[in-house]
């Protein structure tokens, strides 16, 4: 039992360390993130920033993205990413239909405004602060109920930040996974309050109430 307790202590601390790597490569990269200036709707543009490099380079709400830098949408598997991952100042040539009319552009991103940088930094530092405090009382005393009060600090901490959301297909697809947990995070939440401040008695009896969450 003891040496069980004891993996299951390794793994979580593990999933922590993960965690708050990721979290400190992003905030680390957050001076070499694009902006836009747009917002995307599937494969579509949703909101411009008036001013902005989208606005600037002649792109309008609507267009619908034909291909990113001579690749077509087939050939992409996150538009997001493919808009995102040059960088600052590094232009991207771009071919959208408007009324039926295809467009060639050139969209040009700026460094993130600094109140948007400043805003992202603080929920790294929130997701890092949350992720501590569920990681010390999970390490302190290992049962159910830190257990699942672990689980909701780390998948808020993830929430907050998008720790894997970069272009290298592993971490998408760990981001991914990441995002799929997180509509666990209501059961966690009903699950953690059916345990908190003790555990209740029909549940005691009743061990399959508390699968029922999820």
């Amino acid at each position: 039992m003891r040496a069980q307790t004891l993996a299951v202590r390794w793994v979580g601390a593990a999933l922590a360390v993960i965690t708050a790597a990721g979290i400190l490569v992003r905030a680390a990269r957050l001076p070499y993130e694009p902006h836009l200036g747009l917002s995307e709707r599937r494969t579509a543009i949703g909101m411009i920033e008036p001013g902005g490099p989208a606005d600037r380079a002649g792109l309008r709400p609507g267009d619908r993205f034909v291909s990113i830098d001579g690749r077509g949408l087939e050939e992409i598997s996150r538009l997001s990413d493919a808009l995102r991952g040059g960088g600052p100042g590094r232009g991207l040539a771009l071919v959208v239909e408007r009324d039926g009319v295809k467009v060639s552009a050139v969209l040009v991103p700026d460094s993130l405004p600094p109140s948007e940088l400043a805003w992202k930094l603080a929920s790294a530092a929130v997701a890092l602060g949350t992720l501590l405090i569920g990681t010390a009382v999970y390490l302190r005393r290992v049962r159910r109920l830190t257990i699942t009060f672990f689980g909701i600090c780390l998948i808020v901490a993830n929430l907050l930040t998008r720790t894997f959301a970069f272009s290298h297909p592993l971490l998408r697809h760990l981001d991914a996974a990441v995002e799929a947990l997180a509509f666990l995070l209501p059961g966690l939440l009903v699950h953690f309050f059916l345990l908190f401040p003790y555990e209740r008695v029909t549940l005691r009896r009743r061990r399959y109430l508390e699968v029922l969450p999820y």
